[in-house]
């Protein structure tokens, strides 16, 4: 199983193959899983508001293949507006910093087609920026 050196930037990566590019299906519905998770109740208007337990480790626990991770051809190192924020923590507002981005030489490895990287926060350090445009991605 490949492992991330921060979990919002495996986020960052499921966004992108879940939910833009519907490559990974079926997308992970944070009411659905509720309604239909047998362990206990789970009541999304009364518990949305901070990190749903459950949610949160279907996404750790979710495996991304080196296939899968190959057709990665750009990110967003966001996750504010983002749908997969919201399938963790159904009514985040985005005025925390729990799910900042730590971009690491390390997670950017797992993406080998990597084109572009849409850092609109500038949380890429200068290394990393150097170490992506020597791979050829832009940075936007």
């Amino acid at each position: 199983m490949i492992e991330f050196s921060d979990f919002n930037f495996k986020l960052c990566v499921i966004q992108e193959l879940m939910y833009d590019k519907e490559i990974l299906q079926p997308a992970f519905d944070a009411h659905e899983f509720a309604e239909n998770h047998a362990a206990r109740a789970i009541d999304i208007d009364e518990e949305g508001y901070d990190v749903i337990a459950e949610c949160k480790t279907f996404f750790e626990e979710l495996e991304l293949t080196p296939e899968l991770l190959a057709q990665v051809k750009e990110i967003t190192l966001s996750l504010g507006g983002q749908t997969i924020a919201h399938q963790i923590i159904p009514f985040w507002d985005g005025e925390d910093d729990v799910f900042n981005v730590a971009a690491t030489a390390e997670d950017f490895a797992h993406l080998p087609n990597l084109e572009v990287v849409f850092d609109d926060v500038g949380i890429l350090e200068d290394d990393i920026q150097s170490l992506l445009t020597e791979r050829g991605v832009r940075i936007k």
